[in-house]
């Protein structure tokens, strides 16, 4: 199943799969292999996508389904939600995304 999320996440990042290669360090064809579940990941490459996407192992391998990326939505479908927030709301948007960056640091 990791074929899937890998093309997932890929899509979501805005990467194309040579991008993700070249960050991986493995060739394009090596990991459209990965997305068409010809072959997989070992887990030097795993660690190595888990940065590339910046997400835990167990969000890659879909183990954490509470928390994954699948469950959020396009940048678009997110900046219309936004935009249809009042000017108090959208502060209020923003001061909580700030502190959850702020809480990354």
């Amino acid at each position: 199943m990791i074929e899937k999320r890998l093309k997932e996440l890929r899509l979501y990042a805005g990467l194309t799969q040579k991008a993700v290669a070249e960050e991986v360090g493995i060739s394009s064809n090596g990991y459209a292999n990965w997305e068409q579940g010809k072959s997989e990941p070992d887990i030097e490459c795993i660690i190595r996508l888990c940065s590339v996407f910046q997400i835990t192992a167990d969000e890659l391998l879909g183990m954490d389904v509470h928390d994954s990326i699948v469950k959020l939505k396009p940048k678009s479908d997110i900046e219309e939600l936004f935009n249809k927030l009042s000017p108090s709301s959208k502060n209020m948007a923003l001061g909580y995304i700030q502190a959850l960056v702020d809480k990354e640091k």
